[in-house]
């Protein structure tokens, strides 16, 4: 096959999953892939469109991330093209009945559709009434691959226990349900790395909750120095929330925190499930009470911690590399 051209409005230096998977995705692709990247302001609709069919007149095929914009120019483009599902965007395409429509046709005129999670392969499946989409996961970066190569864990024997969460500060990661856990929790310190919208919230509530010597925010944190703070925790707690418009649709920092030993706590939703075994790499919670358990149990157990751990960085670097998880697109477009 020709050329395979991304278009997207999301990808490195954006800070992010989307953009992180997207990086991941060209670095394993090279120079089997081009980019057509939208940094800062999208141009014109027949402008994209216009791209696109030079694409396909070349030959190319037509890869977009995102069903809007993207999706759509490309059904309209009348082009091959398939079509890359994150979690929100999904959702965000059937916020009422005439973008679910509209939707329906774009993922039915693909010629592949690709999902991050089995979960959401499902979901797509079940709306648009087609067989079930590729799964190519997120993946752990080659960055965090080689910063854990050398990284081993040292037992805990004295000090707080120190929770960590990476993440953009938004209502749904779950911040708030950490800190309302922890109180009664006199061991845990907690370390907050991300910056967002929630931030001043949060900082209200650590101050109301008289936490203010056991928190810390860490905000413009690069992802060079990112494995430093997975070094110097004890649990990764990201117990996200899933609204009707935004959902964690996956989380690769679980993995992440895999690599470097840590014992994840997370929420138990559909495709979170798929990042984090329950019982093996970590404890999948329901309630906020089941939140404040599984905290105070690893807590007090540095073996557990470490069982949960070992497992973790295991599965994290012989399951999520980006050889392994972008395999079924690269036998998709380039085996014979």
């Amino acid at each position: 096959m020709s050329k395979i051209t991304l278009f997207t409005n999301d990808y490195p230096p954006h800070v992010g999953g989307v953009a992180c998977y997207l990086g991941s995705l060209k670095s394993v692709m090279s120079d089997k892939m081009d980019v057509i990247f939208y940094e800062e302001e999208t141009p014109g609709r027949l402008q994209i469109i216009k791209a696109m069919r030079r694409v396909a007149k070349k030959g190319g095929e037509v890869l977009v991330s995102h069903i809007y914009p993207f999706g759509t120019l490309a059904f309209f483009a009348h082009v091959p093209y398939s079509l890359i599902f994150h979690g929100m965007d999904f959702d965000l395409a059937r916020r009422n009945w005439w973008r679910g429509l509209l939707s329906r046709f774009i993922i039915r005129g693909a010629k592949n559709v690709v999902a991050n999670s089995l979960a959401l392969a499902r979901e797509i499946a079940d709306f648009a009434s087609i067989p079930l989409p590729i799964v190519a996961s997120p993946c752990v970066s080659d960055e965090m691959i080689r910063a854990c190569a050398s990284f081993h864990r040292v037992k805990k024997t004295s000090g707080p226990i120190i929770l960590l969460t990476v993440g953009r500060l938004v209502e749904r990661k779950g911040h708030a349900r950490v800190l309302a856990a922890m109180r009664n929790i006199p061991s845990l310190e907690y370390h907050i790395v991300g910056d967002g919208p929630f931030r001043e919230s949060l900082e209200a509530m650590v101050e109301d909750s008289g936490l203010k010597s056991r928190v810390q925010f860490f905000s413009s944190i690069s992802h060079e120095e990112l494995p430093r703070y997975y070094q110097n925790a004890d649990i990764f707690v990201m117990p996200t929330i899933s609204s009707p418009v935004d959902r964690e649709g996956f989380g690769i920092v679980y993995l992440e925190a895999g690599l470097f030993e840590l014992p994840v706590i997370a929420s138990d939703l559909p495709g979170v499930d798929e990042a984090v075994l329950d019982q093996v790499t970590g404890c999948l919670v329901k309630s906020d009470d089941e939140l404040s358990r599984v905290l105070s149990e690893l807590a007090g157990d540095s073996s557990l911690r470490e069982k949960l751990g070992q497992a973790g960085k295991e599965r994290a670097r012989c399951e999520f590399s980006k050889e392994k998880t972008f395999a079924p697109l690269i036998n998709l477009w380039f085996t014979d």
